[in-house]
């Protein structure tokens, strides 16, 4: 069984320098999160982490693949993963997130796990339509279909309102223009 202490990345008494930390990511790291959406995949994760006078930078570059159910077919299928992003760690008085990119932390603090940070990357790399790479060319004319339609469902509504302007008894535009003055 896999433990998050496995992500742990020691900040305490290092020098002003780089530091580069591999960490490989499979289906044990997955089932360490409570409702995942996703629970199999291999991935490589590489944190490059810059030590700067009061600020600690960790650069995420994440490529890999992972299992996911795809909307049309309900098929599991791989999807390929490549992550880039950027975390800034500044020393304050408490342990806060300021930003989705920069993240405060007492001057006590002694280690960073970075496995909750690996995990929302992975998750937000996943594409907001999870189509099976068999369904990807018929998403296109999907969406294009679906603009047809509503282009031309809009052009009878219009002429539905126009038509029940020409039929409206003139009597009742009378009362509604007497109301609309009173108010």
């Amino acid at each position: 069984m896999a433990s998050l202490k496995l992500f742990d990345i020691d900040i305490h008494n290092l020098s002003q320098k780089e530091y580069d930390y591999q960490f490989d990511i499979d289906d044990r790291f997955f089932s360490l999160f409570e409702d995942s959406i996703v629970d199999k995949g291999s991935l490589a994760a590489k944190v490059s982490m810059s030590l700067h006078p009061g600020v600690i930078e960790m650069q995420f570059i994440i490529n890999g693949t992972v299992v996911i159910i795809c909307d049309r077919s309900l098929e599991e299928y791989d999807e390929t993963i490549s992550s880039n992003e950027r975390l800034l760690f500044k020393f304050g008085e408490e342990n806060m997130e300021i930003s989705e990119e920069i993240i405060s932390i007492t001057r006590d603090t002694h280690r960073i796990n970075v496995a909750q940070y690996i995990y929302e990357f992975i998750t937000i790399a996943i594409p907001f339509k999870k189509r099976h790479p068999r369904f990807r060319d018929e998403e296109e004319n999907d969406e294009s279909e679906v603009k047809l339609i509503y282009q031309s469902s809009t052009a009878p509504i219009e002429e539905e309102e126009e038509e029940k302007k020409e039929n409206e008894d003139p009597r009742w535009a009378l009362l509604k223009q007497i109301k609309n003055n009173l108010n």
